[in-house]
């Protein structure tokens, strides 16, 4: 949708799992980045023997094994696309505010506990990011005094695990509220 290589290629859209709100970085950004990251496991150069030194790495040290709030973003940026000028000349927020994005009709959602997708124990099972009640205080302590009445909802909605209850109001805080925005944006600006 916000691509100007896609416009007049599609005639309807689905966006599932997530809004692409934050900025993206430039290309010579995530250059910069994949070269600090290569130099902390010992690999530096753009030689063919760095590439292969670094397509030889074991996955655990590609992938964190458990995301904490210090290692999310990063990782997920790591993920991300970037602004390479032709794909994407601009964040696509920035599109979206801009009303610029192609103008076809779109069905947009998020699923329930989707942040759980961003932690992996060793064994390969996921558990919900943030984890724990601290972050789940943090989260809804921007409620005020409402704060009460959410966690006794997402409770009765989750059960009293605080992992599970921190899983769902990060998934609702991080994919729902941003997914909502994005729809709003879409249907104000035509889509």
């Amino acid at each position: 949708l916000v691509s100007p290589m896609a416009k007049g290629l599609f005639q309807k859209a689905i966006i599932e799992s997530g809004a692409m709100l934050g900025r993206l970085r430039t290309v010579a950004q995530a250059q910069a980045a994949g070269t600090t990251f290569a130099e902390s496991v010992g690999v530096s150069g753009t030689s063919t023997a760095a590439a292969q030194a670094l397509r030889s790495l074991p996955v655990a040290t590609l992938v964190p094994d458990k995301l904490t709030a210090a290692t999310a973003g990063p990782f997920i940026a790591s993920i991300s696309p970037v602004i390479d000028g032709k794909v994407l000349t601009e964040s696509p927020i920035d599109t979206l505010l801009k009303g610029a994005q192609a103008k076809v009709p779109v069905i947009i959602g998020n699923n329930s506990m989707e942040s759980s997708v961003f932690s992996w124990d060793g064994a390969g099972g996921p558990h919900p990011v943030p984890l724990g009640p601290s972050n789940t205080d943090q989260t809804l302590g921007r409620l005020g005094s409402d704060r009460s009445a959410a966690l006794a909802w997402y409770q009765s909605q989750y059960g009293s695990d605080p992992t599970r209850v921190s899983g769902a109001v990060a998934s609702d805080a991080f994919m729902g509220a941003n997914t909502r925005y994005e729809a709003e944006l879409l249907a104000r600006n035509g889509a």
